[in-house]
C-alpha cells in the first residue's frame, strides 16, 4: 500500500508536469523538450500503470481468500489475524 501510494505521488507528479509542458507548446519549449517531456510522460504512465496492475494483482490473486473476503465480505477468523 505505501509502496502504490509513494509510486502514485511521484510518478503522477512527473505525469501532471510533463503533461503540462505538452499542453502548451507556446511557453517557448524547443523541439527537443517536447520530445523530452512526451518520452518523460509516457514512461512514467507505464510505471504508473504496471504499478496498478501489479498491486490488483497481488490483491485478487497473490493473497489467498483476499478475492473470496472482497466478493461476500467474511474472512476466516484465521486469517483476518494475519
Amino acid at each position: 500500500e505505501k509502496a502504490i501510494y509513494w509510486l502514485l505521488i511521484f510518478f503522477g507528479a512527473i505525469v501532471a508536469v510533463s503533461g503540462l509542458v505538452l499542453d502548451f507548446p507556446i511557453f517557448g519549449q524547443t523541439r527537443r523538450d517536447m520530445e523530452l517531456s512526451n518520452l518523460v510522460h509516457a514512461i512514467s504512465a507505464l510505471i504508473l500503470i504496471c504499478g496498478f496492475i501489479f498491486h490488483i494483482y497481488i490483491g485478487l490473486f497473490g493473497m489467498e481468500g483476499a478475492l473470496e473476503g472482497m466478493v461476500t465480505g467474511e474472512v476466516d477468523e484465521t486469517w483476518a489475524k494475519e
